[in-house]
């Protein structure tokens, strides 16, 4: 059967993001920032993270580092940044000096912000430098994961004019504002809004106790989930260039190099089946070690096979031979004669149709780390055009894609096409942002 069109999403090999890297300067120290009744000096917001942004470890602090995303368990909890399994508690330590120039000891307040640089709205409107740009309470930034917890507060810091360390952790997560419409039942469905992919900035807001208890600083910026005037207003533009910036005794530092965090989802971590296209009752006998829908594949796989909805009553119509395209070499002359050879009511009829048997046609390698599509041959008398492909389980609003990816011959050397056609989507389902890519098989 001649030119039946074959859609195939191809699965991809490691995909990963790429990223402008900004840093400032070298040393090994930040630079102090002091305010009337302090000083703050060597804010650090990684301690415990040696990755630097060439993937090597590194000890020096003072440099743009990377980080990878951690795919376990993130198909229900969404991504954390980092996980347990890439710290020892799956925090970022951070840390940072400060000098009581008081007369008495006292106590300080605290809170750590970050922010993706890489998509972002610009915090200063276009029009009005003073003011906040409207658009900009879209971008992806947070504070500690619990958005209740508003200022921290140090130790009692003597008044010896000596620099005393202050630690404490965080780690980036998604919904990092709380926002109710992310939440079903109660629970808090971070994947709805996952951390972007690209450049983080961290800033260090230090202030005294008064700042905070008597609402200076609003509470809406101690509190990132709460909304003045039915908007979030983000606390970069109020602390850069706002009011914050302004403020008596408080210190504003942000750190001068970036976190890149890369997305890598691995094909040969296996292929889950989503119970909406298949079932474990009707079709379980063809489930694999590495496709299928048992409980371990559902945290690890990264990718899905896919299966779209096909409007029943698109049509193709073909002519009724089957030939090797690629091999036999069929000619444009062999296509024409056939073309005028047979009526309009002989040529056959069919409507695209996908996968029912599951992993068959896509099929995962765990030490290639690849997946291998193959899109089954038609046998005479049993016409078909079926759409064979992948797509990743994880969304993401934002992101620059690397694919890797081997694409099988679509013409023979009369170019005459094959009926195959290869495609890479970036697409959007109902609950998910996906990404469907990766590496064809010719058969």
């Amino acid at each position: 059967m001649m030119h039946l069109k074959r859609l195939i999403l191809l699965p991809v090999l490691p995909i990963t993001l790429l990223f402008i890297i900004a840093g400032c300067g070298s040393g090994n120290k930040t630079p102090e920032v002091a305010a009337d009744t302090f000083t703050v000096a060597d804010f650090i917001p990684w301690t415990n993270w040696k990755t630097d942004s060439a993937g090597n470890e590194s000890g020096n602090m003072l440099m743009n580092k990377a980080i990878f995303l951690d795919y376990t368990d993130a198909i229900d909890k969404g991504f954390v940044i980092p996980s347990v399994r890439q710290t020892e508690d799956g925090f970022f330590h951070l840390e940072f000096r400060i000098r009581n120039k008081g007369s008495v000891p006292a106590a300080f307040s605290y809170k750590i912000y970050y922010q993706n640089e890489s998509y972002k709205f610009a915090e200063r409107d276009t029009a009005d430098s003073t003011k906040v740009n409207p658009l900009a309470w879209e971008n992806f930034y947070g504070s500690w994961e619990e958005v209740e917890k508003t200022f921290a507060e140090t130790p009692v810091i003597p008044a010896d004019n000596d620099f005393h360390t202050v630690t404490d952790r965080f780690r980036i997560v998604g919904n990092p504002r709380s926002e109710q419409r992310y939440y079903a039942d109660g629970r808090n469905d971070r994947w709805k809004r996952n951390p972007r992919v690209g450049n983080y900035s961290f800033l260090l807001v230090v202030t005294t106790p008064d700042n905070v208890k008597q609402k200076i600083i609003p509470e809406y910026i101690s509190d990132i989930g709460k909304v003045f005037s039915n908007a979030f207003v983000n606390p970069y533009f109020y602390f850069l260039y706002g009011d914050g910036s302004r403020l008596k005794n408080t210190v504003v530092s942000l750190f001068p190099f970036r976190l890149k965090v890369i997305a890598k989802p691995d094909p040969g971590a296996g292929i889950y089946l989503s119970p909406l296209h298949y079932s474990k009752e009707k079709d379980g006998e063809y489930f694999l070690k590495n496709c299928g829908q048992d409980s371990s594949l559902y945290r690890s796989a990264q990718f899905d096979q896919f299966v779209h909805y096909i409007d029943p009553t698109t049509k193709y119509s073909n002519i009724p031979v089957i030939a090797d395209v690629l091999k036999d070499n069929y000619s444009l002359m062999e296509y024409n004669w056939n073309k005028q050879f047979y009526r309009k009511d002989e040529l056959v009829s069919v409507t695209a149709s996908t996968a029912s048997i599951p992993c068959r046609t896509v099929v995962s390698d765990p030490v290639k780390h690849a997946i291998t599509i193959m899109n089954p041959g038609t046998e005479f008398g049993k016409w078909e055009k079926q759409n064979v492909g992948v797509i990743t389980r994880h969304g993401f609003v934002y992101g620059k894609w690397t694919v890797k990816a081997k694409l099988t011959e679509l013409l023979n050397k009369n170019n005459i096409w094959n009926g195959l056609t290869n495609a890479i989507w970036l697409i959007t389902i109902p609950t998910r942002n996906v990404i469907a890519t990766g590496v064809m098989k010719a058969m």
